[in-house]
């Protein structure tokens, strides 16, 4: 069902209760539109003006609404969205924007309007707990309509998306017929007879909305994606109009006249006696209903139709000429279509040489900058219109500006033209700028554009600081601005304004001096434009004059370290001051305020000090502060001289003294020392010595005297230390007794403490390397040899006491030895040597050959006989040796023993042909040596027994013959000399190896598949080589038994050849065909083209080559999910499949030969949908043309491409069939005829239609009329 009711568009906003402020852009459309949206943008998403959206429905269903949304963050954010709607709003006036408290209910509160004609109030309530909003409206008091919309949350509600929309139709503004209460129909095109109007609908935009009742809409109860015409009478008479749209989209109209011209039209001419708004006036009729005949015209209102239909028929009845009329077409569908409109009957007609009114086509607005200097900028742009007046004149002019600015140009107007405005005063704001012709009233554009901000004055006060309250410090502050002056300015101090500085015209920054302490601020600051922004602060802290004290010992001892001395804390710049007699330590420093020192004079010393107060001003007190201070003398101590004993001395008395010091406060102390002190706190005890001090050599024992200071030093401890060193009395060790061979030199092993020199003496002839070290060699005397001398050691030590030692050294004599055992031998054969011994058992030998030693230990009889076997001629001789005391001297050692040796034949390797393996068949086994001697004689033997005579060796390889007999072969090679023999190495075994005979088969197979060869035979494991040759000129080769596989190229007989070799190298070749069946080549065809509800038909053409053999089995999968079509020989291989819907299917085929050999073959096909065919008619009277309008849609296949109508009028012979789309036809009778139209589409595939028509009679016009005379009434009868 369809609502008549207006539709209308509104700005609201409603405040919550939290600090967020929604702004909604409400537009009611009952009838159409039925979506909401909403967003809660950032405040950066509001940089560009706001618009409301235009009436652009995004679907369509009956009594609905849409509420479009935009949630404002901030205070600022919503009056810069504000500011820059009202720019809007002052262009396109019909949005109204209201502020209403959502808990009021009803009541409207600060409402601000835009245009004064307006009539619509708005009322709402919305909960934000529950996110529901109840918008009502009134129009007039005549129309009221309820609408409430619940989102699941509150976030969806604020979250839904109009803002974008807004943001974008601002930026691409729909055109002034659909955003303005001005009728656009000054701006409408032209129409007239004999033209057709071909072109896209309208989906956008409304036509403006009606306010009290302007425009009259009639019969329209919304005007949504509008277009608009006007027409000029040419001929006198009616003018029938055919509207339509494609595709059974909805069209309405609205037609307005006769006006004398078309401004008039524009300003106040679309009234009528009839509305669909108002209960005070009739409703106005859709024509199209029967009750409706001969309704229109009322007032301006000439014809009206609001019918769901696709096609209207508008009637302008007797039209005269130069009468204007309006034309509004809507596209109620919102829907993309096209829409078609002529003038298809009537005696009128209309004029197309129309001369066109001005029209303003562009205007742009570019402000300059700001003049410092006057506070004013200029703007200037392009100003683009259509016919201008002849006459009068163009004034532009800036109507924000106070006062207004305008620039006035005369005809001649020439388009695009330059303009500019100059002295406009700076503000910052939005302004508006208007062009205007004086005799077009109409004819004028007005576009916005931001104004700079004035040149106002920038300034920030600074300085200040701490000073001192002497009377004489002062502060300096600073006012640092910028601007154009004179200025006028005043500062605070606490927030209590100062007089104010006015006309101040001197430089920046303006500087003055205070001695009040406070926080300085600026209360204000102006030049003649505005007033100017101000920052920055100064403090004056004022200080008061310090007085210094010092806190410290003021009698204390010499050296005294760290004294420290302190005074207030909390100020600047300290000045400490100390006598000649101190050393500060730490502290002293300008930021300190204490001091540490050491003092190093006795007498009067001071400390002073002076400083300044906080902060940069450095207040310093009048005079320093002085504290005086008495330093007395360290006390001393003396432990006595360093001094040395004997260990035969047990006591010793200290000798200790001290000046300054308390005599009953006395302490030593012991360290080195083990003994102890007859009392410690005396100055002259006794030290008794401990066992450890009287048995170490240069003992130091430390003795320290502590003593305590009197007076202001008491608690100073002294010290000093003294030395008393202990050595013991001399001990000497001569070291074991011993034993020497011969002359030879003997080191002494002894040892001695405590001597200051020693000497030593001995019993025999012998003598010292150095006899006055305690560890010299003793060399005996000839004397000596054979007996025993004592040597004695001789000490002297502490404080001249002597001591001595001695020890008992043996002299013996040297043993000697002799070897012999000088023969010949073989190589490898023993022979026996002997040593000869003298001197006193046991003995130790070592001999040699020249290469190696050998030493034979514990010999106890004489001679010794060892055997040997050297491999090659070789002397043997003594090299060294012992008794039980002495070493073998050289010139005791005699005699060597050399062994002549006679070589053996080198050990050559026997060799034979293939490792003495002979295949069945062959001649034997060669034998021979794989090198000889000259010189050397060599013999075969089989089986132990010698085959022929020797062969003599010639130093290169010797070859014995051939030999057939299995059995072990060696071969003797022998040295002549001494009959030295020698086997050779490696032995020879003969055998004899059967023939490898080896067989195979192989598999059934079809054409690429793999063959597989299965191989027998007794000497399979002994097979190291198997050589297949494929007949097909590949070949494969293995070292292990193997039953391989192998891919022929093609189908066809082929010899395949095995050749084996064992592990003897005896080889074996067996050859067999090998036939491999060829698979059946699948292939089919169908039939097309291939749509939903047809049957395929697929055609089995597959084959099987050269015949052998014949198709068993043909699988057939559709690719549709649908089950396998098996058909099995002899049965038909072609099959028939209906595909149930549309798209790309994989047919395969799969083939089986009844040699199981398979084929296949895989294909697309693709089926499609057909169209659906439709089609609608105008004008159905005899003799009449009657219009087709083709209204197939593609249906979810491809593209319509061809249309065969039949127009069921056989008797128009050959103009009964149209392959046109939107063909014509005239029907010479009247009747019932039936129309067919059959679509075909890219595919191929095809829809039918047939629909009866039905053409009405032609009514036969007859009169007659009676006789008469010249100047006689004649009378006609029908």
């Amino acid at each position: 069902m369809r609502f008549s009711t207006n539709r209308f568009i509104s700005v609201l906003l409603f405040k919550s209760t939290v600090s967020a402020t929604l702004l909604f852009l409400l537009y009611f459309n009952f009838g159409t539109c039925s979506n909401i949206y909403g967003q809660s943008p950032s405040e950066n998403s509001l940089t560009e003006p706001a618009t409301a959206s235009s009436i652009n429905c995004p679907g369509s269903s009956n009594d609905s609404a849409d509420l479009f949304v935009v949630h404002l963050g901030s205070d600022q954010s919503k009056e810069l969205f504000l500011v820059r709607l009202e720019m809007f709003l002052t262009e396109f006036e019909r949005y109204y924007f209201y502020d209403e408290a959502h808990e009021s209910g009803i009541t409207i509160q600060d409402k601000k309007k835009y245009d004064v004609d307006s009539a619509v109030f708005i009322t709402s309530v919305f909960n934000e707990e529950s996110g529901k909003i109840k918008i009502k409206t009134l129009i007039h008091d005549a129309f009221y309509a309820e609408a409430s919309w619940t989102a699941d949350s509150k976030r969806d509600f604020l979250e839904s998306s109009p803002f974008q929309k807004i943001k974008r139709d601002l930026e691409n503004p729909i055109s002034k017929a659909a955003s303005s209460n001005v009728i656009p129909c000054e701006s409408a095109s032209v129409a007239c007879s004999g033209n057709i109007y071909t072109f896209p609908s309208n989906t956008s935009g409304s036509a403006p909305t009606a306010v009290g009742g302007y425009p009259n809409y009639g019969c329209l109860g919304s005007e949504p994606c509008p277009v608009w015409y006007y027409m000029q009478i040419s001929k006198a008479g009616n003018i029938i109009i055919n509207i339509k749209q494609n595709g059974n989209h909805d069209v309405d109209f609205i037609c307005w006249g006769p006006f004398n011209n078309l401004t008039e039209a524009c300003a106040t001419g679309l009234t009528g006696t009839c509305s669909s708004f108002s209960p005070s006036t009739p409703n106005c009729c859709d024509n199209t209903q029967a009750s409706c005949a001969n309704f229109y015209p009322r007032g301006n209102i000439v014809d009206c139709s609001y019918d769901p239909a696709a096609q209207e028929t508008c009637t302008i009845p007797n039209g005269q000429i130069g009468e204007i009329y309006l034309l509004l077409i809507t596209n109620f569908s919102l829907s993309s279509a096209t829409l078609t409109f002529s003038q298809t009957g009537g005696t009128g007609l209309t004029d197309c040489n129309i001369v066109e009114q001005c029209s303003m086509i562009a205007f742009t607005a570019n402000p300059g900058s700001c003049d410092p200097n006057t506070n004013t900028f200029p703007v200037s742009g392009i100003l683009e219109f259509s016919n201008p007046p002849a006459v009068g004149n163009l004034t532009i002019t800036d109507i924000t500006a106070i006062p207004n600015v305008s620039t006035v140009y005369t005809s001649p107007f020439a388009s695009p033209m330059m303009y500019s405005l100059s002295n406009i005063p700076c503000d910052g704001a939005i302004h508006s700028i208007t062009a205007s012709f004086s005799d077009s009233v109409n004819c004028k554009i007005t576009r916005p554009f931001f104004a700079p901000a004035a040149n106002c004055p920038i300034a920030s006060i600074s300085g200040g600081g701490i000073i001192c309250g002497d009377g004489n410090s002062n502060a300096t502050i600073s006012i640092q601005f910028s601007g154009i002056g004179p200025f006028n300015f005043a500062y605070a101090i606490n927030g209590v304004p100062r007089p104010p500085i006015l006309n101040y015209s001197g430089p920046s920054p303006y500087v003055f001096t205070t001695d009040t302490a406070g926080t300085y601020t600026l209360a204000s600051f102006s030049n003649q434009a505005c007033e100017g922004a101000i920052s920055g602060s100064a403090v004056v802290i004022v200080n008061p004059v310090p007085i210094p004290t010092i806190s410290g010992m003021d009698h204390i001892c010499l050296n005294s370290a760290g004294i420290s001395y302190t005074t207030e804390a909390g100020f600047h710049n300290y000045h400490w001051v100390v006598s000649a007699g101190g050393i500060i330590s730490s502290g002293g420093g300008g930021s300190d305020n204490y001091v540490n020192v050491t003092w190093t004079q006795t007498g009067s010393e001071s400390v002073s000090v002076i400083y300044s107060g906080p902060g940069p001003t450095n207040c310093t007190p009048l005079t320093p502060t002085v504290l005086n201070i008495i330093v007395d003398p360290l006390p001393s101590a003396n432990a006595g001289p360093d001094d040395y004993i004997c260990n035969n001395v047990s006591q010793y008395q200290l000798h200790g003294s001290g000046t300054g010091t308390d005599p009953n406060i006395v302490h030593w102390t012991i360290s080195g020392g083990d003994g102890t002190l007859s009392d410690p706190n005396i100055l002259n005890p006794i030290y008794f010595a401990g066992p450890i001090d009287l048995s170490m050599t240069d003992r130091n024992v430390y003795f320290t005297l502590s003593l305590e200071g009197t007076g202001s030093c008491a608690g100073k401890i002294v010290t000093d230390q003294v030395l008393l060193r202990i050595d013991p009395t001399p001990i000497g060790y001569a070291g074991p007794s011993g034993e020497i061979c011969d002359e030879r030199p003997y080191p002494l092993q002894a040892t001695a403490q405590y001597q200051n020199s020693l000497t030593w003496t001995t019993s025999g002839d012998g003598t010292f390397s150095n006899p006055n070290i305690i560890r010299p060699t003793y060399t005996p005397g000839p004397a000596d040899v054979g007996n025993t001398v004592k040597l004695t050691m001789n000490l002297s030590g502490c404080k001249s006491l002597t001591g001595d030692d001695y020890m008992m050294l043996t002299v013996h004599p040297d043993p000697s030895a002799t070897i012999s055992g000088s023969t010949t031998i073989c190589e490898k054969d023993v022979t026996p040597i002997t040593i000869d011994l003298a001197g006193i058992p046991p003995w130790n030998v070592t001999y040699t050959n020249g290469i190696s030693l050998v030493t034979v230990t514990g010999i106890t009889t004489s001679p010794y006989i060892f055997q040997v076997s050297p491999p090659v001629t070789t002397t043997y001789w003594i090299s060294a040796g012992n008794d039980l005391y002495c070493d073998l001297p050289v010139d005791s050692i005699r005699g060597v023993a050399s062994i002549i040796v006679n070589a053996l034949p080198d050990p050559f390797y026997m060799n034979a042909s293939n490792n003495g393996v002979y295949c069945e068949g062959d001649t034997g086994i060669f034998i021979g040596l794989n090198g000889s001697e000259a010189g050397m004689n060599y013999q075969l033997y089989h089986n132990g027994v010698l085959l022929g005579s020797y062969i003599p060796g010639t130093g290169y390889p010797l070859h014995f013959g051939v030999f057939r007999d299995p059995g072990q072969y060696t071969i003797l090679g022998i040295n002549p000399i001494g009959n030295c023999i020698m086997p050779m190495t490696d032995t020879v075994i003969v055998i004899m190896s059967p023939t490898p005979v080896t067989d195979f088969v192989s598999s059934t197979i079809c054409e690429g598949d793999s063959t597989r060869f299965s191989v027998s035979g007794n000497y399979i494991n002994k097979t190291s080589y198997w050589l297949w040759d494929f007949g097909d000129g590949t070949y494969a080769t293995y070292n292990t038994p193997n039953e391989p596989s192998h891919i022929f190229p093609t189908h066809g007989t082929f010899i395949v050849t095995l050749t084996v070799e064992d592990t003897n190298n005896c080889r074996y070749t067996i050859s067999h065909p090998v036939i491999v069946r060829p698979n059946p080549v699948a292939f089919f065809s169908y039939s097309t083209p291939n749509c939903i509800g047809s049957i395929t038909q697929f055609i089995d053409l597959s084959t099987i080559p050269d015949n052998q053999g014949f198709i068993q089995q043909w699988v057939w999968n559709f690719g549709d999910g649908s089950p396998n079509d098996t058909i099995v020989f002899p049965e038909n291989a072609n099959v028939r499949h209906n595909y149930l819907n549309p798209g790309t299917y994989t047919v395969n085929l799969n083939l089986e030969s009844n040699h199981a050999c398979k084929g296949k073959y895989s294909t697309t096909i693709t089926v499609s949908k057909g169209p659906k065919a439709s089609f609608t008619f105008w004008n159905s009277c005899q003799n009449d043309t009657v219009s087709f309008y083709d209204g197939s849609i593609q249906n979810g296949g491809g593209q319509i491409t061809g249309w065969h109508w039949d127009f069921g009028d056989p008797t128009s012979g050959s103009q009964n069939i149209s392959n046109q789309q939107n063909p014509i036809h005239t029907y010479a009778n009247g009747g019932s005829y039936l129309v067919g139209l059959a679509t075909t589409n890219f595919d191929g595939c095809s829809d039918t239609i047939s629909d009866s028509i039905y053409v009405k009679q032609a009514p036969v016009a007859e009169f007659t009329h009676n006789s008469s005379c010249l100047s006689w009434p004649t009378l006609f009868w029908a």
